[in-house]
């Protein structure tokens, strides 16, 4: 046992080493071991922490076909399972993938979802973090206006914050900067870049440097300022154009292009579209937009899998799901001779929530219901979803005591502590069945699941609120 978690280690300890050097797709195929490893002793925790560094290497990579596989493979997993730290990780690499497929409006969605994770729980820096890289998606798409609300928002949570983050706030104000050169502000535009400059002066080389530069001769262009400008536009692209993403010099070669026709220098302008059009032309520009182009095809599938196996109401998986993956669970407990348990629940006297409250009432009931036991299953080899109305399964992979002491430990926690709805204190009962597969022998999951669904039927005969084990 010492020898295999001695072998685990040094096998991460390589995968971080090829990380660290670059060397992404070697990384990638050790993490790759490592989730097979880790899903070998159902250890939910590091499968989590690798995917989440599988998929980075492939983005560093540009291998966004790969990423997007290991999105469709390991998406499940990220429901209910993990941490807020881990959702945000997993949210923001999903956001990246859809950037550097074009597919801005969905990366917009999740990084709506960043910012209001990181308000709801009041993290400063992770704020300034998500709102920078999401402004300059906006600022992209065209949604300066909005982008512009966005760094308002940003700038109240700098205030104070003048001797931390040098980096991240050097970020902010060259991405503000561009925001307000596209709105014509370009007084304003010039204040924030002074203090882009007096802050990225501390900081090592890096494209934020030649953005600022890039940004500074567009600012003295609108104002007027200087004369030599299509010598040090020609100068920083040249520069830019040895350190960014292919896609990313030519969004900003549109920009450069846009300037000069704004002030109506044709000839320098028909010279830079010359250049734009070669690289549009160029066979390597063609491959990763066809690549890309394929891709984006992959992502609309795994979106559309996702709504076909997730309950909309709940977002927890739904009854088709349930009683596909409930068929492989029983497969597999027969072959290995191991045990599952089907538990059945719902919520006593539903009707009287509904008829007291409203229907909307009844859906936060069921809503509240389903987060708190995602969060109690958290890590277990449990299978959760909602069977229709206010009924939930649960399938769980573990020996008949385990899976009592489990669904105990499990009706107990939901019992104790009171939900909030509509501002009131509501003391919630459920009634649940179980049944241990070892014990019935079901073929399959309607099998199990009609023994599972008579055991709740007892639990409600003998007065609700009980749970009610199938002997």
């Amino acid at each position: 046992m010492y020898e295999a978690l001695q072998q685990i280690d040094t096998l991460e300890q390589e995968a971080i080493s090829k990380y660290d050097d670059k060397q992404y797709a070697k990384a990638a195929t050790l993490y790759k071991r490592l989730i097979h490893y880790a899903e070998i002793k159902k250890d939910y925790v590091n499968i989590i922490r690798y995917v989440i560094m599988l998929i980075t290497c492939y983005l560093e990579a540009k291998d966004y076909k790969m990423a997007c596989r290991q999105v469709e493979l390991y998406d499940y997993l990220f429901a209910h399972n993990v941490t807020s730290s881990q959702k945000k990780q997993y949210t923001l690499l999903k956001a990246t993938l859809h950037i550097k497929t074009g597919e801005y409006q969905r990366a917009e969605l999740y990084f709506q979802q960043l910012l209001q994770m990181s308000l709801d729980e009041d993290e400063c820096w992770e704020i300034i973090q998500y709102g920078t890289q999401y402004m300059s998606l906006l600022h992209r798409m065209g949604q300066d206006d909005k982008a512009l609300s966005i760094a308002t928002l940003i700038e109240g949570y700098l205030e104070g914050q003048e001797n931390r983050q040098v980096e991240q706030r050097a970020k902010f104000y060259v991405s503000y900067v561009a925001v307000l050169l596209k709105l014509n502000f370009a007084e304003q535009a010039q204040y924030y870049l002074t203090k882009a400059n007096t802050l990225l002066a501390t900081l090592p080389i890096s494209k934020y440097h030649m953005y600022a530069q890039y940004y500074d001769i567009c600012v003295c262009f609108a104002l007027h300022a200087q004369t030599d400008f299509f010598a040090r536009f020609e100068q920083v692209l040249q520069q830019l154009y040895a350190v960014l993403e292919l896609d990313d010099y030519v969004w900003l070669l549109e920009d450069c292009i846009m300037r000069y026709e704004q002030a109506a220098c044709y000839k320098e302008m028909a010279q830079l579209q010359k250049h734009y059009i070669t690289l549009l032309t160029d066979p390597a520009y063609v491959t990763m937009k066809a690549q890309v182009k394929e891709t984006v095809k992959k992502l609309h599938l795994s979106e559309a899998q996702k709504l076909a196996h997730y309950d909309s109401l709940t977002g927890v998986y739904n009854r088709y799901y349930l009683e596909k993956q409930a068929e492989n669970t029983i497969l597999m407990s027969r072959i290995t001779d191991e045990n599952c348990s089907c538990a059945v629940f719902d919520i006593d006297h539903f009707k009287k929530i509904n008829d007291s409250f409203g229907h909307l009432a009844g859906d936060q009931a069921i809503q509240m219901l389903a987060q708190r036991v995602a969060q109690q299953i958290k890590g277990a080899p449990v299978l959760f979803a909602r069977y229709g109305g206010d009924e939930f399964v649960l399938i769980l992979s573990m020996p008949v005591a385990q899976a009592e002491d489990f669904i105990m430990s499990l009706y107990e926690e939901l019992h104790e502590t009171p939900f909030q709805l509509q501002g009131m204190e509501l003391a919630l009962t459920c009634s649940m069945g179980l049944v241990h597969n070892e014990h019935v022998q079901a073929n399959s999951f309607q099998e199990l699941f009609r023994r599972a669904d008579e055991a709740l039927y007892f639990a409600k005969q003998n007065g609700r609120n009980q749970l009610y084990i199938d002997q």
